[in-house]
């Protein structure tokens, strides 16, 4: 199914990513806000509905940043990278019942210093990171 990715910022410049137990790498993994597109829902839609269940944030704006595909030679599902703007707690998360997700606040250096670290390498987070990175210095 096609999906998105949040890459959300609060009006001080600080990112909001989740961080959650994955069973494929058996490890916390920290990445971005996340989820699928449900049956007629746009890309923007999806990704403030994503914010607020797995972080309780909400956003004065959003827009697409970009899209990639996660794997063309096995799989044509499109994720669609949305940057939110202006994001501040607005309440509880929304979690589904087999969600356990933590919000942490960071830096664009520390996402920065953990991709250099190895230690952040999920792919999805770092096509966004990537994808919001090249629309904040103008280059997309």
């Amino acid at each position: 199914a096609d999906s998105v990715v949040v890459v959300p910022v609060t009006g001080d410049g600080r990112i909001v990513m989740v961080e959650q137990f994955r069973h494929g790498v058996r490890e916390l993994v920290l990445e971005f806000p996340a989820g699928t597109l449900e049956a007629g829902e746009d890309e923007v839609t999806a990704g403030l509905r994503e914010l607020r269940e797995e972080t309780g944030y909400g956003a004065t704006g959003a827009e697409v940043v970009g899209r990639f595909n996660t794997d063309p030679a096995l799989q044509n599902n499109v994720v669609t990278v949305v940057f939110a703007r202006g994001c501040d707690c607005e309440g509880d998360k929304d979690e589904d019942q087999s969600e356990d997700v933590g919000v942490r606040l960071l830096e664009a250096q520390e996402i920065d210093a953990l991709i250099d670290a190895g230690t952040l390498r999920s792919a999805p987070a770092l096509a966004a990171w990537t994808l919001y990175r090249c629309r904040a210095d103008g280059r997309a």
